[in-house]
């Protein structure tokens, strides 16, 4: 049953190709059987203009633990107590992903950080440092700086339009030769509000989300 896996305010998304990789949020505002919803879009107007009745869309559930991903027909909008909403058909069989599998993102993002005394102070000179992949625990950086295991620093790391600052342990230290920075490192992220790790989270997954666009238009 629908309205056993999907539950009123969960979270959507939805994307088509050809769109260039554009994601419009939404949430579900009603079940309407087995295979009928409606949906209110975070910002409407965008939705009506970029989104036409009749044609079919990906959607995707951000479910707690997991995102169940399906086709979905829309079949027109609907204006409730002066709220528009979406009607949707949901088409396919639902695809469950477990949200680990986009917890370990490769990238490259520029990262600012200052280190931390023993007693836990954080001197006031920023370093820069490169993420090469980061998930919900961590990240692996590279930088000029050298640092040695189980050091402790705090970093502004930047997700779109929004940004965290995050305590972070080195865990390994590597030297690198060839390329601009002399050091790889592990870092484990050190008290993440489960708030700021949904940030990551939902980071990684848009992120994945414009790769497998793009190779989709390119195929």
């Amino acid at each position: 049953m629908l309205s056993e896996q999907i539950k009123i305010g969960t979270k959507v998304e939805i994307s088509a190709s050809g769109q260039g990789g554009s994601i419009y949020a939404c949430k579900v505002e009603s079940v309407l059987g087995d295979s009928e919803l409606t949906l209110i879009a975070c910002d409407a107007k965008v939705i009506r203009k970029s989104l036409a009745p009749g044609e079919i869309y990906s959607m995707l559930f951000l479910a707690d633990a997991e995102m169940i991903r399906f086709d979905c027909k829309l079949l027109g909008f609907i204006v409730k107590s002066l709220i528009e909403t979406m009607h949707v058909r949901l088409i396919s069989e639902g695809e469950r992903i477990q949200r680990r599998e986009f917890f370990r993102f490769n990238c490259r993002m520029p990262m600012k950080f200052a280190m931390a005394s023993l007693e836990g102070k954080d001197h006031a000179q920023l370093r820069q440092a490169e993420i090469k992949d980061i998930g919900g625990g961590g990240a692996r950086i590279a930088s000029d700086c050298e640092m040695e295991e189980q050091e402790k620093i705090k970093a502004v790391i930047t997700l779109h339009q929004d940004y965290i600052i995050v305590a972070g342990k080195i865990l390994r230290k590597e030297e690198v030769s060839g390329g601009n920075m002399k050091f790889q490192y592990r870092m484990q992220f050190l008290g993440l509000s489960k708030e700021e790790q949904e940030k990551i989270v939902q980071f990684i997954f848009q992120e994945q989300r414009k790769n497998l666009q793009r190779h989709e238009l390119q195929g």
